[in-house]
């Protein structure tokens, strides 16, 4: 039984999805792809068609938001040390595991969405813990995402993950550091 597989491919560059086409035609030259630039087109497109849904992004604007809010928490400074600790350590899982090829920064990714389920632990009340479940559930859909996706290294992910909540861990929020080191001198400015 020959099967045809139709593939979803989300990117808003159109260079991008030419490159991606050019590469996938290449080696499946039966597969149909299905081009989507914007979120109106992926309105229109029948997902529940498809055989193979695959997002494709290079611009990540996830990505990029969650740097900016572990750096808000963390500092620029420590958000680097984080996510460079959870590379190496997701690396090191995944050699450690037999894995042959390590290619990415996901367990580095996972490593900063590791820093703010920390910082939701660590912080606490109403708004720590909202800041805990949303990175949480967060990380929890990635990785179940990537069992479901061929050629996915879940043991870099969670590798990342663990050097991150340990690195962040230890590294604190900037809140917890001036906490900790402003002497008990409590400053009050009113507007005049």
């Amino acid at each position: 039984m020959n099967e045809r597989f139709r593939l979803l491919m989300v990117d808003d560059s159109p260079d991008d999805r030419f490159l991606i086409r050019r590469a996938l035609v290449r080696e499946f030259p039966e597969l149909e792809i299905v081009e989507v630039g914007d979120a109106a087109a992926l309105a229109r497109a029948r997902v529940s068609e498809l055989r193979r849904l695959k997002f494709s992004t290079r611009k990540a604007e996830y990505i990029r938001d969650l740097g900016r809010a572990v750096e808000s928490v963390y500092g620029w400074s420590r958000t680097a040390l984080i996510f460079t600790a959870a590379g190496v350590i997701g690396f090191l899982a995944s050699n450690w595991a037999g894995i042959p090829r390590t290619v990415g920064a996901s367990g580095a990714v996972f490593g900063l969405l590791a820093a703010m389920v920390a910082y939701g632990r660590d912080r606490g009340g109403v708004f720590g813990m909202e800041v805990f479940r949303q990175y949480w559930q967060w990380s929890l859909v990635l990785f179940v995402m990537g069992f479901l996706m061929a050629d996915v290294n879940n043991v870099a992910h969670a590798g990342g993950f663990v050097g991150g909540y340990l690195a962040s861990l230890a590294l604190g929020s900037v809140s917890r550091y001036c906490a900790a080191h402003a002497g008990g001198v409590v400053v009050v400015v009113r507007p005049t």
